[in-house]
């Protein structure tokens, strides 16, 4: 009788889809916590957790677009907001 397969080949941070269980490292293609089961051949079977600290989100150009169109416009829409007020006394 052979040991259990163990899903070492799974990547570290592969987690269950229902129950973000840890799936690295069981005997079983199945999740202890919900039941779900997996293929740890199939990585639509499986979720990756990333880690918020490892995880980088790098600034696009159309963000730092509308960054600055956005410190552009408030002078304009304050100077607007300013004229309809007075005009309207």
């Amino acid at each position: 009788m052979s040991a259990p397969a163990i899903t070492n080949e799974l990547p570290l941070n592969a987690c269950c889809h229902d129950c973000d269980y840890p799936l690295h490292g069981l005997e079983r293609h199945v999740c202890p916590e919900c039941g779900r089961g997996f293929d740890p051949e199939n990585a639509r079977s499986y979720k990756l957790i990333i880690d918020a600290a490892e995880a980088e989100i790098q600034p696009t150009l159309d963000m730092k677009m509308l960054t600055w169109l956005g410190f552009g416009l408030s002078p304009v829409v304050l100077i607007f907001v300013l004229y309809l007020i007075v005009t309207a006394a």
